[in-house]
């Protein structure tokens, strides 16, 4: 748990990485006078494999694949994270969950500081604000709700699952009866159809695909149909009813993007979607479900999507790893918003716009249990800060992660060990 005095210095450290140019050096300045607005869209829950524009054969995301396809692509895009509150943590505000203390996962009304997103920390609306952009944040999912701090710059910051006038004041208060998707679409119009003199700063955060899986029976007759190979029988039962979810989502999505395209909005307006984490089915040998527990593959990796008017190329793939630590610095970049924060992120304007990506490790962890990674491909090396094993593996051979190499490439696994624990040390 982080003490008082460690919170005390955010700022500190926020002006320390910003004179070490944490943005990354090097990059350059987009053309300005196009890029308005920004819009940033969360799908909870949702693997990157999932996805056709990343070869899933399932339709389940014909509105992304079209909208992928006038962006640009990131191949190898990961959370910081396998949880909601730490994830989104780190993307709002470009810092690791260690730099901002929120280190603790309890799931009803807050604790300890370590479950609330620090008042010091500058979050994207903020800087926002700051700059005169009226800013919006539309949620489905209590693990980011204002009891945890995340209400930071908003100037309308609704969780769509509260009824008018719910005092919510426990995690036991929340619905998770998934039925928020047509929700916040809805909401996420009518705050875009509403006249606003502003440019604007528009978050919004799916909770579905996350579990409970209780799609529409439209969608889950349309995925029953579907042929799989999965063999092991839960995997199997839950999968269509996932993919379905994704489907209902993507319809939504198609709404959204719809009336950005018969607004003009879409001329002058940066979108990003992500997601959070991913999700397990039962890899490895049947052991590893849902998420938070592990740092596997399908846990971290994360679609990652950017169309910003006058500097992304339609249907670009770039390959280099990115984090969600990225996306507020992109944004300022692209947007050229003055920020005082700078990040442990970097961003990726030149990238979008067509430079190759300089290569960068990515620390991730603060799960449910103590492991860490320092992820720099090919190589993951996993470790418990507990019991001090580690694991290491290529992700270019063994992509499904199946076998330890620590014990045979020792001198990289100490490397990327020491790499790691800075990166840790750093950002404590």
């Amino acid at each position: 748990m982080k003490t008082a005095r460690q919170l005390s210095v955010l700022p500190v450290l926020i002006a320390a990485l910003a004179t070490a140019g944490a943005l990354g050096a090097g990059c350059e300045k987009p053309a300005q006078g196009r890029v308005r607005n920004a819009i940033v869209i969360t799908i909870d829950t949702l693997r990157r494999d999932h996805l056709g524009l990343y070869g899933y054969r399932p339709p389940t995301s014909p509105a992304l694949d079209r909208f992928a396809a006038s962006a640009a692509v990131f191949d190898d895009a990961v959370s910081v994270s396998p949880w909601t509150r730490a994830s989104i943590a780190a993307m709002f505000t470009g810092l690791y969950p260690e730099t901002l203390g929120l280190t603790c996962h309890n799931f009803d009304t807050p604790s300890a500081a370590c479950d609330v997103l620090p008042a010091a920390a500058q979050t994207m609306a903020e800087v926002f604000s700051a700059n005169g952009f009226a800013t919006a944040g539309l949620i489905a999912n209590i693990q980011i709700d204002e009891l945890f701090g995340f209400a930071q710059g908003f100037d309308l910051y609704t969780d769509v699952t509260r009824d008018a006038g719910d005092e919510r004041s426990s995690w036991s208060e929340f619905d998770w009866e998934n039925n928020s998707t047509q929700k916040l679409t809805d909401a996420a119009l009518e705050w875009l159809a509403s006249e606003r003199e502003k440019p604007f700063f528009l978050y919004l955060h799916y909770l579905d695909p996350h579990e409970p899986y209780q799609p529409p029976p439209d969608y889950v007759r349309r995925f029953a149909r579907e042929s799989y190979d999965i063999g092991h029988p839960k995997a199997a039962r839950l999968v269509p009813l996932y993919d379905a979810e994704i489907r209902s989502v993507d319809t939504h999505l198609d709404r959204l993007f719809g009336y950005l395209a018969a607004s003009g909005l879409d001329r002058t307006t940066a979108v990003i979607v992500t997601s959070d984490h991913g999700e397990a089915f039962g890899e490895h040998a049947g052991h590893d479900w849902r998420h938070g527990h592990t740092l596997f593959e399908h846990q971290l990796r994360v679609p990652l999507i950017a169309r910003v008017p006058g500097l992304s190329r339609a249907g670009s793939r770039l390959q280099g790893q990115v984090s969600l630590l990225d996306i507020a610095p992109t944004l300022f970049d692209a947007l050229g918003t003055p920020a005082a924060q700078l990040t442990h992120g970097r961003t990726l304007t030149a990238a979008i716009g067509g430079a190759a990506l300089p290569e960068k490790g990515v620390l991730v962890g603060w799960g449910y249990k103590p492991i860490f990674a320092y992820r720099l491909p090919p190589w993951k090396l996993v470790w418990d800060s507990n019991t001090g094993t580690a694991a290491l593996y290529d992700l270019q051979s063994d992509p499904l992660e199946l076998k330890s190499v620590a014990s045979t490439h020792q001198a990289d696994a100490n490397l990327l060990r020491h790499e790691g624990e800075q990166a840790l040390a750093e950002a404590q």
